[in-house]
């Protein structure tokens, strides 16, 4: 085990004799070796929000990630903090902050102001299943069946996120059968929805933020970011309300960027991954989302080819998957990946080290 940051990545295609295609820079300077490597970065942090120059990043009252360390440190003695995005990171920073800065009012804004919904205090039983899905279905049609299969099993008192997690199982393969233009449809139409319905709060967590709003320390808002700029002891946003008729400035002591993980990974600013894109060695996969890779995960490069030696696994596939952050999907990926991986280790002379670029 190495604990370094992975800067770059060199693939040779024609070796000396002994030595081992792969060889990874890290930030220490030294180097590795490996005849295969899979990148397995997870989630990376939120890309930055609309209005957000380079002022407003290098300001200390800007929080780019969410999950750093010490933010609620920082934040003590603050009185008013801007939340941008309202899923469950948001969430989770949230009740941080409501619980450290009990002072502090929080102000958290969203295009949508749409909350994730709160798990049922039952468990759901009988587990359903879907159903058959079409080779070639219409996002439209998936859409109206779910939406009439919630409303059914509503009207017969069960529960709506029984259709939903009958999804689970078949979402990627209805992901990968849907046309290119379907999937786009669905990013910038229900994808929000989606997500707010299948990424749930556990009821502990939502009666905790229930109570963070009827006290007033958290107010949730459909608005968004028009600009930023730092000044006297904080930030000035613009938020355009929706329905409003015009943009409004608000000074916040605190901005803490919560809209998630990148999915766009050439402006995420990760420097294994820049270098990846320069070298032609990576390409961005569907709509620009993650990485482009086959079926077992193995890197497609700008050229169109797929790397024997470079891999993928986990948030880094979204885009040719749809659902491939939890820990089921990522335990299947990596079984298949491993299983596959084994077979083409034992064609070294050698027994090889793989390598984990994280």
């Amino acid at each position: 085990m190495v604990r370094d940051d992975a800067v770059a990545i060199h693939v040779a295609e024609q070796r000396a004799a002994g030595a081992r295609p792969v060889s990874i820079e890290l930030a220490s300077g030294g180097e590795l070796d490996a005849d295969l490597a899979v990148l397995a970065l997870g989630n990376l942090p939120p890309a930055a929000p609309p209005g957000a120059d380079e002022r407003v990043m290098a300001s200390d009252r800007y929080e780019p990630d969410p999950w750093a360390e010490g933010i609620a440190e920082r934040a003590a003695g603050d009185r008013s903090i801007l939340l941008v995005g309202t899923g469950l990171t948001m969430v989770d920073v949230a009740l941080s902050l409501a619980e450290a800065c009990p002072d502090a009012r929080l102000c958290a804004v969203s295009r949508s102001g749409l909350l994730p919904r709160r798990h049922g205090s039952q468990p759901l039983r009988p587990a359903r299943t879907f159903g058959p899905i079409p080779l070639r279905p219409k996002l439209y049609d998936i859409v109206s069946r779910v939406e009439a299969e919630a409303e059914a099993e509503a009207s017969k008192g069960g529960d709506w996120r029984a259709v939903i997690d009958s999804l689970r199982p078949v979402t990627n393969e209805i992901w990968t059968r849907l046309s290119e233009a379907d999937r786009r449809t669905f990013v910038q139409r229900y994808a929000r929805r989606w997500d707010i319905h299948r990424h749930r709060m556990a009821p502990e967590v939502a009666a905790l933020l229930d109570r963070a709003r009827a006290d007033g320390q958290l107010v949730i808002e459909a608005a968004r970011c028009v600009s930023m700029r730092p000044c006297e002891g904080g930030i000035e946003v613009e938020l355009q309300p929706a329905g409003a008729r015009g943009p409004e400035t608000r000074r916040f002591d605190r901005v803490v960027n919560c809209t998630g993980p990148t999915l766009h990974l050439k402006a995420a600013g990760e420097p294994l991954l820049d270098d990846l894109f320069a070298r032609g060695l990576a390409r961005p996969g569907p709509l620009g989302m993650g990485l482009d890779h086959d079926p077992l995960g193995a890197l497609v490069g700008a050229d169109g080819r797929v790397s024997s030696h470079l891999f993928t696994i986990g948030p880094l596939r979204k885009g040719r998957l749809w659902e491939t952050t939890a820990i089921p999907e990522i335990r299947q990926q990596a079984a298949e990946l491993a299983a596959m991986l084994s077979g083409e280790i034992g064609r070294f002379s050698a027994p090889p080290p793989r390598a984990l670029a994280s």
